[in-house]
């Protein structure tokens, strides 16, 4: 019998030491558990803030882009060369549009200048966006029709203007002074 109790002793002892084991382990997993929920808060807090500083970078550009004017420093060199970085972004935005329609027709497709939607080859406007179908023949005529008008900008404080505007509606200068886009 002393034999039968050493190995139920023996048992028990692999049962209780599995059963630590068994806790630790679901013990590590909890932990490990809360931390990728801290983790996982901190990088949604982070983007967040990140989003935030995005907000805040754009509303100053807007309100220095407004002042601009008034000032003849770095900030206001730095408001044009991120205006001629927005419109560079724009023509290659462009370009890259006329590429993909142009693939698509070479395809065999036909493509909505505006929104990309296919159209059936005898659509006179998409049926997706209400664009008028367009027969470009160069990038240049997909900003065409997409600008549609040639903007200009004050000279002095670089605000664009509206059509047939006399005077800025920001400085007060006068309109024969402007800066083709």
């Amino acid at each position: 019998m002393d034999i039968f109790d050493g190995i139920g002793r023996g048992v028990e002892d692999l049962f209780n030491r599995a059963v630590d084991m068994g806790q630790r382990v679901n013990n590590t997993a909890k932990e490990a558990q809360k931390q990728s929920k801290l983790k996982l808060q901190i990088k949604e807090e982070q983007k967040q803030l990140e989003g935030l500083f995005t907000h805040l970078g754009e509303a100053y550009y807007m309100e220095m882009r407004d002042q601009s004017h008034r000032l003849e420093t770095k900030a206001a060199q730095l408001l044009l060369q991120i205006d001629q970085v927005i419109e560079d972004i724009e023509r290659l935005e462009n370009l890259l549009k006329y590429q993909e329609l142009m693939e698509a027709e070479k395809n065999g497709q036909k493509r909505c200048a505006r929104c990309g939607a296919q159209l059936d080859d005898k659509a006179k406007f998409c049926s997706n966006c209400g664009a008028e179908v367009l027969d470009l023949s160069g990038p240049e005529d997909l900003i065409e029709a997409e600008v549609k008008k040639e903007k200009h900008y004050c000279l002095h404080c670089h605000y664009e203007l509206e059509e047939g505007a006399i005077y800025c509606p920001r400085c007060g200068s006068k309109v024969e002074d402007y800066d083709p886009a």
